[in-house]
């Protein structure tokens, strides 16, 4: 399964999750699945942003030995793989925590990986002194899709930040989170 579509499929999740992006013939089986319950995570929802969280501060990791600076009704909980925790709150939804051995290990490779969606275009794609920002974009099925890839090494861990969202201020506020990650 692709490392993007960690983050899981939460009932009552007040944030539309949209992964609807039309995949080539050539994507991993695993990635199908995965976009196929980001769509039923937006079953039911009108496609409009949430409402920004309130307050905010210091979030801990304490699994990860990471925080970051987010609001403060965010809710932490595991991830689908090992390794990795979810994190919620209204507008904002993320996975982060180790990369599986199946993620890109440059940002050559990333970039790559998201070539597989119909219609991509990638908005950003740095190399960062710990790593890289890869952002991009496409239109599915159900709308929108923004994807968030950023990779960092925090101390001596690599830890992958990543989303698949329908808005583009969710986008920005992951992007935002991810790079406030930082040791405990």
């Amino acid at each position: 399964m692709s490392h993007r579509f960690t983050f899981g499929l939460v009932l009552g999740l007040s944030l539309v999750v949209s992964t609807s992006a039309c995949k080539k013939d050539k994507a991993a089986d695993g990635d199908k699945a995965a976009a196929k319950a980001g769509d039923a995570a937006k079953a039911g929802d009108s496609g409009k942003a949430a409402p920004a969280a309130k307050g905010g501060g210091m979030v801990k990791l304490d699994k990860l030995g990471l925080q970051f600076e987010g609001p403060s009704d965010a809710n932490v909980s595991d991830g689908i793989g090992d390794g990795q925790l979810m994190i919620m709150a209204p507008g904002l939804v993320f996975s982060v925590g180790a990369p599986g051995d199946s993620a890109p290990k440059t940002l050559e490779e990333a970039i790559e990986e998201a070539k597989i969606y119909d219609g991509v275009t990638i908005t950003k794609q740095d190399k960062t002194d710990d790593g890289w920002d890869l952002e991009f974009n496409n239109k599915g099925s159900m709308g929108a899709n923004y994807f968030i890839d950023i990779r960092r090494t925090i101390g001596d861990k690599p830890v992958a930040c990543t989303t698949t969202v329908s808005q583009p201020e969710q986008a920005a506020a992951v992007v935002k989170a991810c790079q406030s990650l930082k040791a405990l």
